[in-house]
């Protein structure tokens, strides 16, 4: 998967035994990296007019898929940082 961007998606793991509140005991986060080619498989190919697009954005208003979705900075610039970590 070299090369590819990704995304990573969470969700948070409550404990909702006690319905009487509207407060959960935090168990644990779950959470995987997902490709944006495989994302990009989701989103049926309609044709939006001469120039539209579709798009995906999440319930917070962040763009998980853009046909021009482009990575905010170059692998070259962060790979000391990622081999740091992979070591």
């Amino acid at each position: 998967m070299e090369g590819q961007l990704m995304t990573s998606v969470t969700a948070p793991i409550l404990d909702r035994r006690n319905h009487t509140t509207k407060t959960a005991n935090l168990l644990g986060i779950v959470g995987t990296d997902v490709s944006v080619e495989e994302i990009q498989k989701l989103v049926p190919p309609y044709k939006l007019g001469v120039n539209g697009y579709s798009f995906i954005v999440d319930n917070n208003g962040r763009v998980l898929y853009h046909p021009d979705l482009r990575p905010l900075v170059s692998l070259q610039s962060i790979s000391p940082y990622m081999q740091m970590y992979l070591h």
